[in-house]
Order: structure tokens, then sequence, then C-alpha cells
């Protein structure tokens, strides 16, 4: 089928990446721009993080858009023949290619995971402080996140995150500590936190016990 534009012809069933009709044009805009912004407002993300996320998931958006006519023209029999062009300047194929290198080589990591190894990285450097906000003696080897939640606590924007501290002290040298942890946002600085498990002696164990010391020694005179 030709469609004929002065004096030359194309062919009116070649695919094209962008709609073809002005309403299709507006509305896959719109849903680009949707996109775009819902994408940049995230709050998993830092600031450059943000905008190369909103281009990555605008340009996923467009391709799968892309996808779908070029299937549905492809099986209404509005595109040429596949063996008209080389395959090389299929559509159907330069679709799918990009969209597997879009998300196998450009794909963001996920908001979780950059925030788990953003809070891994800075409590590598904070592990004695982390220890000694839970134990009286002993040195801290090393410490794993396990995972990291952001919630919005009624104090502002918080994360949780559950961690264990690996330590050696004076008679135990295969010590461990697992916490939930707070850490406020807008503070700045861990806010409370909850032993899990261990298997040594934490601060509020010796406080207790040196209270029921004196108490015990008092009552006894």
């Amino acid at each position: 089928m030709e469609a004929t534009a002065g004096s030359r012809t194309t062919p009116s069933s070649s695919f094209q990446w962008w709609p073809q009709t002005r309403p299709g044009r507006v509305v896959q805009s719109v849903l680009l721009g949707v996109e775009f912004l819902v994408c940049l407002s995230s709050d998993e993300f830092g600031v450059g993080s943000k905008f190369y996320f909103a281009v990555y998931s605008t340009a996923q958006l467009f391709l799968l858009c892309s996808a779908i006519r070029y299937g549905y023209l492809k099986l209404s029999g509005k595109l040429l023949p596949a063996e008209a062009a080389p395959w090389w300047r299929n559509a159907g194929i330069g679709t799918f290619a990009a969209m597997v290198v879009l998300f196998v080589v450009f794909r963001p990591s996920g908001g979780e995971s950059s925030l788990k190894a953003k809070f891994q990285t800075g409590m590598n450097a904070d592990k004695q402080m982390l220890f000694e906000w839970v134990h009286p003696f002993g040195t801290a080897k090393s410490i794993t996140v396990h995972d990291v939640t952001v919630t919005n606590g009624s104090d502002g924007k918080e994360a949780v995150v559950r961690f264990t501290i690996y330590w050696e002290g004076p008679l135990r040298k295969d010590g461990f500590t697992k916490i939930r942890g707070v850490y406020d946002f807008e503070a700045g600085r861990w806010i409370r936190g909850e032993v899990l498990g261990t298997n040594g002696t934490t601060n509020t164990e010796m406080a207790n016990g040196v209270a029921e010391f004196i108490d015990g020694f008092m009552s006894a005179r």
C-alpha cells in the first residue's frame, strides 16, 4: 500500500518509533512526562541518581510503548513484510535489543540496595562507636548490614537498619551482636536501637548488675 506525497511515494505500513497520529503522540508524550516526574521525585535515590533513574525509566517506557505498537502493527498486517528489510533494520528486533541492553547494562541499582551500600560504607567507619553503644568492653572487628527500610515516622524520615557487629573482648573472641537501629535523616544521628541477639554482656545488663550488687550490699548492712 502506497501513500503519495507530491512526487514521492512512501509505504504507509512502515514502522515509526513515534506514533504517526497527533492524539497518539500527545498520549505518549504525557505518559513519558509523567513517568519522568514520578521517578524524579523518588525518595530512594540521591539527587544525581534520581535524574539517572528518571531518564532510565522514561527510556524504558518509550521502548515498551514502541514494542507494543510494533506488535500491534505486525499482527494487524500493517507492517511491510519482514523480508523487505535486513534484520538489522527490523524495528521489532531493534526494540528488543535496545530493551535488553537497557535492562542489563544501564539498569540503576535499586533504592534499597543503593541505600544499604551507603549505610554499609558509613557504618564500617563507625563500627566501634556502634559497638560501644551496646557493650562496655571490647573491640569491633567488622559490621554487616542486612537490610534497610525507609519509613516516615512521627519525627520525620527514618531508616530502620538491621545489622550485626562482630567483635572480640577480654574473655570472648568470637562475639556478635545483632541490632535493629533507627537512623534519623533530618538529625543525621542514630536515635534508638534494640538488641536482637548477642553472646556478650550489654551496657544495660552491666548497669543492672551493678545496681543489684549495690542494693544487695546496702541491704546486708
